[in-house]
């Protein structure tokens, strides 16, 4: 489904001795969305901790994967990413993807250097 498809729905059955409807639901279909929370470029020193938050919602079920410099983290399928102590390793860009059966919706990018 997509989010064009939200709107009242009905059925109606006939056979040789006439016509009945049905009750009329109505659907509603939440996107996918996604943000991080905080700046888009983060200095950080070694040593240093570093947590991106973000927030996602849709409907569900719904999933959340963190990558780096566009290869999915392992592990890393929570909405804060945190790492207690940073290297040089950790340089790189961040986003984080929510899907759900529906689709997929993508970040900003986080520039952690």
């Amino acid at each position: 489904m997509q989010t064009t498809d939200a709107g009242q729905y009905f059925v109606i059955a006939s056979n040789a001795l006439g016509l009945v409807g049905s009750f009329t639901a109505a659907v509603t279909v939440q996107p996918v969305t996604v943000s991080v929370a905080g700046p888009s470029s983060l200095p950080l020193n070694a040593g240093d901790s570093m947590a991106l938050n973000a927030t996602a919602s849709g409907s569900e079920p719904l999933t959340l994967q963190w990558y780096k410099d566009g290869q999915p983290i392992p592990g890393a399928s929570v909405a804060t990413l945190s790492v207690d102590s940073v290297d040089a390793f950790d340089a790189g860009q961040y986003v984080l993807v929510a899907s759900n059966p529906f689709g997929s919706v993508t970040s900003s990018i986080v520039n952690v250097f």
